[in-house]
Protein backbone atom coordinates (compact mmCIF):
# COMPACT_ATOMS: atom_id res chain seq x y z
CA UNK A 1 0.00 0.00 0.00
CA UNK A 2 1.40 3.39 -0.92
CA UNK A 3 2.24 5.53 2.12
CA UNK A 4 0.55 8.64 0.86
CA UNK A 5 -1.99 9.02 3.63
CA UNK A 6 -1.24 10.20 7.14
CA UNK A 7 -4.34 8.65 8.69
CA UNK A 8 -6.96 6.01 7.97
CA UNK A 9 -10.36 5.94 9.69
CA UNK A 10 -11.97 2.75 10.97
CA UNK A 11 -15.71 3.24 11.51
CA UNK A 12 -17.57 6.54 11.48
CA UNK A 13 -19.04 9.29 13.69
CA UNK A 14 -21.47 12.18 13.20
CA UNK A 15 -18.73 14.72 13.91
CA UNK A 16 -16.42 13.14 11.32
CA UNK A 17 -19.17 13.07 8.71
CA UNK A 18 -19.66 16.84 9.10
CA UNK A 19 -15.96 17.67 9.09
CA UNK A 20 -13.88 18.90 6.18
CA UNK A 21 -11.35 16.13 6.64
CA UNK A 22 -11.26 13.50 3.94
CA UNK A 23 -9.42 10.56 5.42
CA UNK A 24 -9.66 7.21 3.62
CA UNK A 25 -11.68 4.58 5.47
CA UNK A 26 -11.18 0.91 6.24
CA UNK A 27 -14.00 -1.49 7.04
CA UNK A 28 -13.50 -4.06 9.79
CA UNK A 29 -13.03 -6.66 7.06
CA UNK A 30 -10.29 -4.56 5.45
CA UNK A 31 -8.59 -4.05 8.82
CA UNK A 32 -8.81 -7.77 9.61
CA UNK A 33 -7.22 -8.63 6.27
CA UNK A 34 -4.47 -6.07 6.78
CA UNK A 35 -3.64 -7.41 10.24
CA UNK A 36 -3.62 -10.99 9.02
CA UNK A 37 -1.25 -10.20 6.14
CA UNK A 38 1.26 -8.22 8.18
CA UNK A 39 1.61 -9.92 11.54
CA UNK A 40 5.09 -8.61 12.38
CA UNK A 41 5.03 -5.14 10.81
CA UNK A 42 2.57 -2.72 9.31
CA UNK A 43 2.36 -1.68 5.68
CA UNK A 44 0.85 1.63 6.77
CA UNK A 45 3.02 4.08 8.73
CA UNK A 46 0.32 6.59 9.69
CA UNK A 47 -2.42 6.65 12.32
CA UNK A 48 -5.42 4.35 12.54
CA UNK A 49 -8.33 6.42 13.89
CA UNK A 50 -11.00 4.26 15.52
CA UNK A 51 -14.45 5.86 15.59
CA UNK A 52 -17.68 3.92 16.13
CA UNK A 53 -17.38 0.36 14.87
CA UNK A 54 -18.28 -3.16 16.03
CA UNK A 55 -15.98 -4.77 18.63
CA UNK A 56 -13.87 -1.63 18.72
CA UNK A 57 -11.89 -2.53 21.84
CA UNK A 58 -10.86 -5.87 20.36
CA UNK A 59 -9.68 -4.41 17.06
CA UNK A 60 -7.82 -1.57 18.75
CA UNK A 61 -5.99 -4.15 20.85
CA UNK A 62 -5.12 -6.25 17.78
CA UNK A 63 -3.90 -3.21 15.84
CA UNK A 64 -1.64 -2.16 18.73
CA UNK A 65 -0.27 -5.69 18.99
CA UNK A 66 0.63 -5.50 15.30
CA UNK A 67 2.56 -2.26 15.68
CA UNK A 68 0.02 0.26 14.40
CA UNK A 69 -0.29 3.74 15.85
CA UNK A 70 -3.84 3.78 17.21
CA UNK A 71 -5.95 6.83 17.99
CA UNK A 72 -9.57 6.56 19.16
CA UNK A 73 -12.46 8.74 20.22
CA UNK A 74 -13.81 8.53 23.75
CA UNK A 75 -15.12 6.41 25.35
CA UNK A 76 -12.24 4.02 24.75
CA UNK A 77 -13.47 0.44 25.03
CA UNK A 78 -11.52 -1.85 27.35
CA UNK A 79 -8.77 0.69 27.96
CA UNK A 80 -7.75 -1.29 31.06
CA UNK A 81 -6.74 -4.16 28.79
CA UNK A 82 -4.66 -1.78 26.68
CA UNK A 83 -2.50 -0.96 29.70
CA UNK A 84 -1.14 -4.51 29.63
CA UNK A 85 0.50 -3.92 26.25
CA UNK A 86 4.11 -2.76 26.05
CA UNK A 87 3.49 0.27 23.84
CA UNK A 88 5.93 2.68 22.30
CA UNK A 89 5.64 6.31 23.35
CA UNK A 90 3.73 7.32 20.23
CA UNK A 91 1.59 4.23 19.64
CA UNK A 92 -1.58 5.29 21.46
CA UNK A 93 -3.56 8.50 21.35
CA UNK A 94 -6.98 10.11 21.42
CA UNK A 95 -8.92 11.67 18.56
CA UNK A 96 -10.71 14.75 19.94
CA UNK A 97 -13.80 15.92 18.06
CA UNK A 98 -15.29 18.51 20.45
CA UNK A 99 -12.85 20.00 22.98
CA UNK A 100 -9.28 20.73 21.94
CA UNK A 101 -6.87 19.46 24.62
CA UNK A 102 -4.15 21.96 23.71
CA UNK A 103 -5.85 25.34 24.12
CA UNK A 104 -4.26 26.94 27.21
CA UNK A 105 -5.58 30.16 28.77
CA UNK A 106 -3.00 30.64 31.50
CA UNK A 107 -2.01 34.16 30.39
CA UNK A 108 -5.62 35.11 29.72
CA UNK A 109 -6.60 33.96 33.22
CA UNK A 110 -3.92 36.23 34.68
CA UNK A 111 -5.26 39.18 32.66
CA UNK A 112 -8.74 38.81 34.17
CA UNK A 113 -7.35 38.64 37.69
CA UNK A 114 -7.76 34.91 38.12
CA UNK A 115 -10.79 32.67 37.54
CA UNK A 116 -13.67 32.84 40.03
CA UNK A 117 -16.22 30.70 38.20
CA UNK A 118 -16.51 28.90 34.86
CA UNK A 119 -19.22 27.49 32.60
CA UNK A 120 -18.88 24.82 29.95
CA UNK A 121 -21.63 24.37 27.36
CA UNK A 122 -21.31 21.61 24.78
CA UNK A 123 -23.67 20.13 22.24
CA UNK A 124 -23.08 16.49 21.27
CA UNK A 125 -24.06 15.21 17.84
CA UNK A 126 -26.30 12.52 19.38
CA UNK A 127 -26.84 10.77 22.75
CA UNK A 128 -24.13 8.21 21.93
CA UNK A 129 -21.62 11.07 21.83
CA UNK A 130 -22.59 12.54 25.21
CA UNK A 131 -20.02 10.42 27.08
CA UNK A 132 -17.42 11.46 24.51
CA UNK A 133 -18.12 15.15 25.13
CA UNK A 134 -18.01 14.63 28.90
CA UNK A 135 -14.65 12.85 28.76
CA UNK A 136 -13.10 15.45 26.45
CA UNK A 137 -14.34 18.24 28.76
CA UNK A 138 -13.05 16.53 31.91
CA UNK A 139 -9.71 15.89 30.22
CA UNK A 140 -9.25 19.58 29.39
CA UNK A 141 -10.29 20.71 32.87
CA UNK A 142 -7.95 18.18 34.49
CA UNK A 143 -5.01 19.40 32.41
CA UNK A 144 -5.58 23.14 32.71
CA UNK A 145 -7.42 23.72 35.99
CA UNK A 146 -6.84 22.71 39.61
CA UNK A 147 -7.68 19.24 40.89
CA UNK A 148 -11.33 18.48 41.67
CA UNK A 149 -12.56 18.19 45.26
CA UNK A 150 -16.30 17.71 44.86
CA UNK A 151 -18.72 16.62 42.12
CA UNK A 152 -22.47 16.82 41.73
CA UNK A 153 -24.06 15.46 38.56
CA UNK A 154 -27.46 14.79 37.07
CA UNK A 155 -28.29 13.09 33.78
CA UNK A 156 -31.65 12.87 32.04
CA UNK A 157 -33.28 11.54 28.89
CA UNK A 158 -35.66 14.16 27.54
CA UNK A 159 -36.24 13.19 23.91
CA UNK A 160 -38.06 9.95 24.76
CA UNK A 161 -36.31 7.99 22.02
CA UNK A 162 -34.30 5.76 24.36
CA UNK A 163 -33.23 5.40 27.97
CA UNK A 164 -29.77 6.74 27.13
CA UNK A 165 -29.16 10.15 28.67
CA UNK A 166 -29.24 13.09 26.27
CA UNK A 167 -28.59 15.81 28.85
CA UNK A 168 -26.07 16.09 31.68
CA UNK A 169 -25.35 18.79 34.25
CA UNK A 170 -22.10 18.50 36.20
CA UNK A 171 -21.14 20.80 39.06
CA UNK A 172 -17.45 20.88 39.99
CA UNK A 173 -15.72 22.36 43.02
CA UNK A 174 -11.97 22.62 42.60
CA UNK A 175 -9.27 22.36 45.25
CA UNK A 176 -8.54 26.10 45.05
CA UNK A 177 -12.19 27.04 45.66
CA UNK A 178 -13.13 27.77 42.04
CA UNK A 179 -16.55 26.41 41.08
CA UNK A 180 -17.97 25.61 37.68
CA UNK A 181 -20.87 24.03 35.84
CA UNK A 182 -20.83 21.87 32.72
CA UNK A 183 -24.03 21.76 30.66
CA UNK A 184 -23.85 18.98 28.08
CA UNK A 185 -26.67 17.82 25.84
CA UNK A 186 -27.60 16.12 22.58
CA UNK A 187 -30.95 17.82 22.08
CA UNK A 188 -30.13 19.97 19.06
CA UNK A 189 -27.20 21.00 16.93
CA UNK A 190 -25.59 24.19 18.23
CA UNK A 191 -22.07 25.53 18.70
CA UNK A 192 -20.19 22.33 19.60
CA UNK A 193 -18.49 23.81 22.63
CA UNK A 194 -18.21 27.08 24.53
CA UNK A 195 -16.18 27.69 27.68
CA UNK A 196 -16.60 30.92 29.65
CA UNK A 197 -14.33 31.89 32.54
CA UNK A 198 -15.35 34.73 34.87
CA UNK A 199 -12.58 36.61 36.69
CA UNK A 200 -12.23 39.57 39.00
CA UNK A 201 -11.71 42.00 36.14
CA UNK A 202 -13.27 40.42 33.07
CA UNK A 203 -14.16 37.22 31.24
CA UNK A 204 -12.53 34.83 28.80
CA UNK A 205 -14.73 33.08 26.24
CA UNK A 206 -13.56 30.22 24.06
CA UNK A 207 -16.09 29.75 21.29
CA UNK A 208 -16.27 26.54 19.34
CA UNK A 209 -13.69 24.07 20.60
CA UNK A 210 -12.57 21.79 17.76
CA UNK A 211 -13.40 23.23 14.35
CA UNK A 212 -13.72 21.51 10.97
CA UNK A 213 -12.62 18.04 12.05
CA UNK A 214 -10.73 16.44 14.88
CA UNK A 215 -7.40 16.71 16.67
CA UNK A 216 -5.01 13.78 17.03
CA UNK A 217 -3.00 13.74 20.23
CA UNK A 218 -0.64 11.13 21.65
CA UNK A 219 -1.67 10.23 25.20
CA UNK A 220 -0.15 8.04 27.88
CA UNK A 221 -2.47 5.39 29.22
CA UNK A 222 -1.94 6.72 32.75
CA UNK A 223 -3.15 10.13 31.57
CA UNK A 224 -6.25 8.57 30.04
CA UNK A 225 -6.84 6.56 33.22
CA UNK A 226 -6.81 9.74 35.32
CA UNK A 227 -9.57 11.25 33.18
CA UNK A 228 -11.64 8.07 33.34
CA UNK A 229 -11.40 8.02 37.12
CA UNK A 230 -13.03 11.46 37.19
CA UNK A 231 -15.70 10.27 34.74
CA UNK A 232 -16.43 7.35 37.07
CA UNK A 233 -16.77 9.88 39.90
CA UNK A 234 -19.28 11.85 37.83
CA UNK A 235 -21.22 8.67 37.06
CA UNK A 236 -21.47 7.76 40.76
CA UNK A 237 -22.56 11.29 41.70
CA UNK A 238 -25.21 11.14 38.98
CA UNK A 239 -26.46 7.78 40.21
CA UNK A 240 -26.93 9.08 43.78
CA UNK A 241 -27.91 12.61 42.65
CA UNK A 242 -25.92 14.33 45.37
CA UNK A 243 -22.56 15.96 45.85
CA UNK A 244 -19.68 13.53 46.40
CA UNK A 245 -16.19 14.34 47.61
CA UNK A 246 -13.08 12.58 46.34
CA UNK A 247 -12.55 10.95 49.74
CA UNK A 248 -16.08 9.54 49.69
CA UNK A 249 -15.99 8.22 46.13
CA UNK A 250 -12.78 6.28 46.80
CA UNK A 251 -14.67 4.21 49.40
CA UNK A 252 -17.39 3.09 46.97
Amino acid sequence: MAMLDKAIVVGSSPAMSRSKLNYPQWSIEKLEGELASSASHTRFAGDLIFLRCPDRGYWMHKALENGYRVRATHPICSWNALRELQLGSDHFGVYYEYVSPSVNFKEAFEEIGGVLYFEVRCSAADPLALDQVLLETLHWLRLHMESIDEVFARTRSFNGISARADCAMVYLKLANGIEGHCFLHALQSQVPCELTFYGRSGTVVWDGGVQDGGILQVETLSNVAATYRIADWVEKASRFERAMTYREVKKL
